[in-house]
């Protein structure tokens, strides 16, 4: 059993039990706020998707699913955001999309294309008619993360193309270069 609880109140006290219902007990339970309110809690987490009243609409008629649920509690993983879109965008659209974990860059451009042929929405955060998906909060969130192996190997890399001269301040540089002869052993 999947219980929805939509709230009619602006009421903080009634508004804080409820979240707090919401996030602690382990429940088949979702509370949702108004359309702008939801909206807000989304973006606050997932900037890169337009909240649109169709969401909302499924959401509060009961459709669950786990994604739908994290929305607005958390960043999605990758994975994810791979499912979200295939609940969003339908099953035959979706499949052609790539894994974006395997393949960040053809994951985005199906999904820009996938996006030419979808009715844009009402963002009530951005209060105007966007695109599903914001494709460049999308890569900001999610795009060009490299591991911390590849960001050592090239921060070292980089460093060693660099003159030694160059990465010694002046002061540093003027103090070798003046430093008297020591005997050797000192």
């Amino acid at each position: 059993i999947w219980i929805v609880i939509r709230l009619c109140t602006d009421e903080q006290d009634v508004v804080d039990f409820y979240g707090k219902l919401d996030r602690q007990l382990n429940l088949s339970l979702d509370v949702l706020d108004d359309f702008e309110g939801e909206a807000k809690e989304v973006y606050e987490h997932n900037k890169w998707l337009t909240y649109g009243l169709p969401i909302h609409r499924i959401r509060e008629l009961g459709f669950h699913d786990h994604v739908f649920d994290l929305i607005d509690k958390r960043p999605l993983t990758k994975e994810e955001l791979k499912h979200f879109l295939f609940l969003l965008l339908g099953e035959e659209k979706s499949v052609s999309i790539p894994d974006p974990s395997a393949d960040w860059c053809g994951f985005v451009k199906e999904v820009e294309k996938l996006l030419e042929g979808e009715k844009r929405q009402w963002n009530p955060v951005k209060k105007k008619v966007t695109s599903w998906i914001d494709i460049k909060e999308l890569k900001k969130k999610y795009g060009n993360k490299m591991s911390m192996i590849n960001r050592v190997g090239k921060s070292f890399s980089m460093r060693r193309k660099k003159p030694l001269s160059r990465r010694i301040s002046a002061n540093t540089m003027e103090l070798i270069q003046n430093e008297p002869n020591l005997p050797e052993g000192v």
